[in-house]
């Protein structure tokens, strides 16, 4: 077992509410990483809620149609 058990519950993100190492929405299970902007544990880029903000990164990156 990679993990042993714990008597406190899981960390959440702060943005949406993920828990840590629990596959909660079918997301997977992974660690929360600390926001640079000092919110608190949040989702990494490329698992939960990061993809998302990922997208809105990029998206924001794109041209601008004429």
């Amino acid at each position: 077992m990679p993990f042993p058990p714990s008597k406190r519950p899981p960390r959440r993100c702060v943005l949406c509410g993920h828990p840590e190492l629990i596959d909660a929405r079918g997301l997977g299970r992974f660690l929360l990483v600390p926001d640079p902007d000092g919110r608190g544990p949040i989702c990494p880029p490329v698992k939960g809620c990061g993809v998302q903000r990922r997208a809105g990164d990029n998206a924001s990156l794109t041209p601008s149609p004429r």
